[in-house]
């Protein structure tokens, strides 16, 4: 199955560029995963448990990790949950941020069971891990984003990792063609102004808290 074949994505109308053949010849093949079985660490989330995978043939080249999220409802009620709607809005992200550096790269996926494999990504941001060039590898990461359409509408300290000096942006379960819960989004005026990535994300925190209040009292 190639990415163009997908029902729920108009292609033609979010990249008119897509014929770039990185992103036309993704091959949606469990091979590429299978040996990958060991579980090195798990999160648990509203709508999703994730599993950092381990190889378990040390002898074989490649990545020493990959990521396996399974979306399914479980006892978090903080946030809405919808897991076959996140699911989608994941795959529909990774699908068109596929071949972009910044992001993870998708592996295989299997709808019926809303599982995604994907590139490992990294260890969480933190003020000792942060890339000196930050600002840039942000900028580039909006500059994908923006050109794809996709607001993440997450944005915040936890879904930023950092592999070999790069900061990836991760977790597109909440990703929409639009603004929508919660309203996190990066903005190129505040990555331009911060005098670091942790006043960028502090500054998301607020405009959203903005836009909610906003609509708040309009409506």
């Amino acid at each position: 199955m190639t990415l163009c074949n997908s029902k729920s994505f108009i292609w033609e109308k979010i990249c008119p560029d897509f014929n770039c053949s990185s992103k036309r010849d993704f091959i949606n093949d469990h091979g590429k995963v299978a040996r990958y079985t060991n579980v090195k660490s798990k999160f648990v989330r509203s709508t999703s448990t994730t599993h950092i995978l381990k190889s378990d043939d040390a002898k074989k080249k490649g990545p020493k990790y990959i990521v396996k999220k399974h979306y399914t409802a479980n006892s978090d009620t903080k946030r809405p949950r919808n897991p076959k709607e996140n699911f989608e809005n994941e795959l529909h992200a990774l699908m068109l941020l596929h071949g972009h550096k910044g992001f993870p790269q998708l592996l295989y996926y299997n709808r019926a069971d809303m599982v995604i494999f994907m590139s490992y990504c990294g260890e969480t941001l933190t003020s000792t891990n942060v890339p000196p060039d930050w600002r840039d590898q942000l900028l580039d990461i909006y500059e994908v984003l923006k050109k794809y359409q996709i607001y993440s509408n997450d944005v915040y300290i936890g879904n930023f990792c950092v592999l070999d000096g790069n900061l990836n942006f991760i977790d597109f379960g909440f990703a929409k063609h639009h603004i929508d819960f919660c309203f996190r989004n990066l903005s190129k005026k505040d990555i331009l102004k911060a005098k670091s990535i942790f006043e960028v994300l502090s500054s998301v925190s607020s405009n959203a808290k903005l836009f909610y209040k906003t609509l708040y009292y309009r409506y």
